[in-house]
């Protein structure tokens, strides 16, 4: 069974959308593949439809100019879009084809961040798992601007969530009632087809921006901070 694409709009993005997932076929892959391979191709479209705060870009800078020294009269390269996969990566090569585009002329980067149940597995208490887990990774998180949490990680959400707090980074998972727990945007599989929900709430709290044309084609959105239902 494969789960296939629905719009919620004619708008115009919709037709954004068909052309990133279009070449995604079931064909000698498994219903997983193809599932993470829309997944990808979604996210992608994700990003060209967010705007992140200019302290987000400036932090951003700062962190590709510590790396990356241009040559005398070379013109600095923009920062990366760096999409950040946490947990026991599902993707596989699903992000290959994203990698080789290009958003508002940023590049696209993929980094794999550990599962957190490595950190508690030898750690005598969460807390000193969190905190081991957060020296290794804080500025990673920070860095991020998409950061998608693995069903891996689900019970762990209440604390690698807090971890991203002020990072600006878009967070997105496959989890059940991630947003409800405190994430952003959240796939679903409703009737065969791969929707997504936002917490707009949870967005607006980081100073993201999600453009119209991304919420009009989201299955349904929540924008009261406290709200647990969305609808």
């Amino acid at each position: 069974m494969v789960l296939v694409l629905i719009f919620a709009s004619a708008h115009a993005v919709a037709a954004d959308f068909t052309s990133t997932v279009s070449g995604v076929s079931a064909q000698a892959k498994t219903p997983e593949q193809v599932e993470y391979e829309l997944k990808a191709a979604f996210i992608y479209n994700f990003m060209r439809f967010i705007e992140w705060p200019a302290e987000k870009q400036e932090a951003n800078q700062t962190y590709q100019a510590k790396k990356q020294t241009p040559l005398q009269g070379e013109t600095p390269s923009a920062p990366p879009l760096m999409i950040g996969i946490i947990g026991e990566n599902p993707f596989g090569q699903a992000f290959i084809p994203v990698l080789d585009r290009k958003i508002n002329n940023r590049k696209i980067e993929l980094v794999e961040i550990d599962r957190f149940e490595i950190y508690a597995a030898g750690a005598k208490s969460i807390e000193e798992a969190a905190q081991a887990y957060r020296k290794k990774y804080a500025a990673l998180l920070q860095r991020c601007d998409i950061l998608f949490f693995c069903s891996s990680e689900a019970q762990y959400l209440d604390i690698l969530l807090p971890m991203t707090t002020g990072s600006a980074a878009a967070t997105i998972s496959d989890i059940p009632e991630f947003t409800l727990r405190g994430g952003m945007i959240e796939f679903v599989t409703e009737n065969n087809h791969l929707r997504f929900d936002i917490h707009l709430a949870h967005v607006e709290k980081e100073k993201l921006t999600i453009r119209s044309q991304l919420l009009e084609l989201a299955r349904r959105i929540c924008k009261k901070p406290n709200d647990k239902q969305i609808g």
